[in-house]
């Protein structure tokens, strides 16, 4: 019981570890998207003649 016990610690924390990543790599990849959408509206609106 110990020693599969002591086995499956290692793993799940991994896999947090891995989950973690992803997660903070879609928040990266959906924070960039947003500031592209920002900057191309920005940029919209100033070449637009006012």
């Amino acid at each position: 019981m110990h020693k599969s016990h002591a086995t499956y610690g290692p793993i799940s924390q991994a896999r947090y570890d891995l989950y973690q990543i992803l997660i903070y790599n879609a928040l990266l990849v959906s924070r960039r998207r947003l500031s592209g959408r920002m900057l191309v509206s920005r940029r919209r609106l100033s070449s637009s003649p006012t």
